[in-house]
């Protein structure tokens, strides 16, 4: 079976400093009860159903289910269709693969169309987070891990006529940015900042240096903190004024995995191998995420 793992880098604040042992945690939130692991949009209902905590890296599994939706089956040889039985406590649920890196806060999550999305399991953190005692004011957020090809896209711009940036703070502090807009940001006690660049009417905004240059280097640096970046000019193989978005160049991986045959899903153990296999790809090719060994 085919599945698509998307790749993100995790950063977490409380009282506005930065979270300092994500394995504890992610004790805590384990110790939770699964029914209070919870995230309710409209009918349904999102459970983080699995925590599992090893050494350097921590599995996750979300469950998206709907109480109200009971399976309908069709028998086409009889052209009949039942509802089968659920229990009042169940629920008709879809399974979501994440895995988290503790060395390097890289996290990959298995696309799933019927499950729970990285938002939303990231929503099911902060919600649970939270409430820990210890953990009031925490802040969290997951922005996409982007990749060698945004880069280079960049590069083939000849003229940048707006820039929009959309920032988190970063795990260290704003100070790790090292430019104007991280400092203003630290000085409001800001946790996000979107800015727009406009160049003059002949003009360019430069793209080595100032805000383009210095998202370059972030991004070179293995600092993955952009929500998203929008850049709007002409390139040199078009006449037409083109758009460029981070959103559509971030690092995922297709991987085919084994059906299983109790159910027909997705192996669970055979997505969460590829799921660490790509963690692992991710700090070999962004060597500079790596927190224990970053003295920046």
């Amino acid at each position: 079976m085919k599945r698509t793992l998307h790749a993100y880098q995790l950063h977490a604040h409380v009282q506005n400093a930065p979270l300092d042992d994500y394995r504890v945690f992610f004790e805590k939130i384990k110790k939770v009860r699964p029914s209070k692991r919870s995230h309710q949009i409209e009918d349904r209902h999102i459970f983080l159903a699995e925590i599992s905590i090893h050494k350097d890296f921590i599995l996750l599994a979300a469950e998206d289910g709907d109480a109200h939706t009971k399976p309908r089956l069709y028998n086409p040889q009889t052209n009949q269709e039942r509802i089968g039985d659920k229990g009042d406590d169940e629920l008709l649920s879809t399974r979501t693969h994440a895995a988290f890196d503790l060395r390097t806060r890289f996290v990959t999550v298995e696309f799933n169309q019927r499950g729970a999305k990285a938002t939303q399991i990231l929503g099911i953190l902060r919600e649970i987070g939270s409430r820990l005692q210890g953990y009031a004011g925490l802040s969290l957020e997951m922005p996409p891990v982007a990749n060698e090809e945004f880069l280079r896209e960049l590069h083939k711009f000849n003229r940048i006529r707006v820039a929009t940036v959309q920032m988190v703070e970063p795990n260290v502090d704003w100070e790790d940015c090292a430019d104007k807009l991280s400092g203003m940001a630290k000085e409001s006690e800001a946790k996000k900042i979107e800015v727009t660049f406009t160049a003059s009417r002949d003009g360019s905004i430069a793209k080595e240096y100032g805000l383009l240059g210095s998202i370059q280097n972030l991004i070179r640096r293995g600092k993955h903190i952009f929500n998203n970046v929008v850049v709007r000019g002409s390139r040199t193989d078009s006449k037409q004024e083109a758009m460029l978005k981070l959103h559509n160049h971030t690092e995922q991986k297709k991987v085919e995995v084994a059906k299983s045959l109790v159910d027909g899903y997705p192996e669970p153990k055979a997505v969460q191998q590829a799921l660490l296999q790509f963690l692992e790809q991710l700090a070999e090719g962004h060597p500079a995420a790596d927190v224990e060994n970053d003295d920046s």
